[in-house]
C-alpha cells in the first residue's frame, strides 16, 4: 500500500447560513467528541466540523457540504462551491456516501459518478474531473490507499512524481500536443482537507471558472508538497489564522489580510484566503492573451 488511510481531515472556522458558526478541534477520525478549544481552533485545528446551528459535530471523512446548485462535495470549512462559486452552509452538510474517486478506482469502470477515466495503469489512474475549476481539470489518483496529503512520507516522492508525469500526458492529449511538447501551463497541487477521500492530484488548465479551489489554507501547490517531503519528511499543514509562526518563511499569503477581503466578507466578520501568487499570476496571462 501507498500509505495507511487517515481520518478525517479539516481545519478553520467560518460561519454557514443560518448563523452557524464552524469550529474545528484538533484529531483526526474516531467517534469521541473533541475538546472545546475556543478562538484556538481556529489555529491549526484539524479533524471535526462543529455546527453551532445544528448543534453536532462532524467528522470531513464521513460528512461533506454538498453545492445546493451542482452537488459537488465539498470540504467542511469552505464555504464557497469551487465549480459554481455558490454559497455552502451548514445546512448542505450530509453523510460522504459512496465516494467517487474511490469508485472510480475498484469499480473499473470507465465512468463512475461523471468522472470520465483517462489513464489507467498498476499504481495510477487519470481522471476528468466531474466538477471542472478551470478549462480542463484532470485529477492522478494513485490506487494504493491513501486519504490525504497528511500521509504522505519521503518515500512517496517518486510515487507523486508519478501521477505528475501521468496527469501531464493526459492534458497534452486532451489539448491535441504532441507528446514531445512541454508541459502545458497549468496548476498542479492538492487539496487538504480533501473534497474526496482519496489523495488526488489537481491538474487544472486556465481559464479558471473559480478560484476558490486555489485558496491558500487548502490548497498545496505540487512543488511545495515535494519540498516538504524531501525536506521535512511530512507535508505541514498552513495556517489558517493571521500571525502564525513560520508561516512568514513558508510565503504564505495571510488569510486574515483585511485589504484582500471582500466587503461582504469583512462585514460578515468571515475569514477568506487568497489564491497563491502563481495561480493569480497564470490566470492573470490567460486573461491578457484574450
Amino acid at each position: 500500500r501507498c500509505c495507511s488511510g487517515g481520518g478525517g481531515g479539516g481545519g478553520g472556522s467560518g460561519g454557514g447560513r443560518g448563523g452557524s458558526l464552524g469550529r474545528l478541534a484538533g484529531g483526526g477520525g474516531g467517534g469521541r467528541r473533541p475538546p472545546s478549544l475556543g478562538s484556538a481552533a481556529t489555529v491549526q485545528a484539524r479533524g471535526y466540523w462543529h455546527s453551532a446551528s445544528l448543534q453536532k459535530f462532524f467528522n470531513n471523512k464521513d460528512h461533506k457540504k454538498f453545492c445546493p446548485a451542482c452537488g459537488k462535495p465539498s470540504t467542511l470549512l469552505l464555504e464557497v462551491c469551487s465549480a459554481c462559486n455558490a454559497a455552502l452552509g451548514d445546512a448542505d452538510i450530509r453523510p460522504t456516501g459512496r465516494d467517487p474517486v474511490v469508485e472510480a478506482i475498484v469499480g473499473g469502470a470507465a465512468v463512475r459518478g461523471g468522472f470520465e477515466e483517462l489513464h489507467r495503469c498498476f499504481e495510477t489512474m487519470v481522471l476528468r474531473h466531474r466538477y471542472p475549476s478551470g478549462r480542463i481539470h484532470l485529477l492522478a489518483v494513485p490506487k494504493s490507499t491513501c486519504y490525504d496529503i497528511r500521509q504522505l512520507r519521503r518515500k512517496h516522492v517518486p510515487l507523486l512524481r508519478v501521477l505528475r508525469s501521468r496527469g501531464m500526458d493526459c492534458l497534452r492529449a486532451e489539448l491535441g500536443l504532441p507528446s514531445s511538447a512541454p508541459d502545458p501551463a497549468a496548476v498542479v497541487g492538492f487539496s487538504y482537507p480533501s473534497d474526496f477521500n482519496q489523495l488526488h492530484m489537481h491538474l487544472v488548465v486556465p481559464p479558471f471558472s473559480s478560484l476558490a479551489l486555489f485558496a491558500h489554507h487548502v490548497f498545496y501547490q505540487y512543488a511545495e508538497v515535494e519540498r516538504e517531503l524531501e525536506k521535512r519528511g511530512i507535508v505541514r499543514p498552513h495556517a489558517i489564522a493571521i500571525g502564525i509562526e513560520g508561516e512568514e518563511d513558508r510565503g504564505g499569503p495571510r488569510l486574515l489580510d483585511a485589504p484582500r477581503r471582500s466587503l461582504a466578507d469583512a462585514a460578515a466578520g468571515r475569514a477568506v484566503s487568497v489564491p497563491a501568487p502563481a495561480v493569480v499570476e497564470l490566470s492573470a496571462r490567460v486573461e491578457a492573451k484574450k
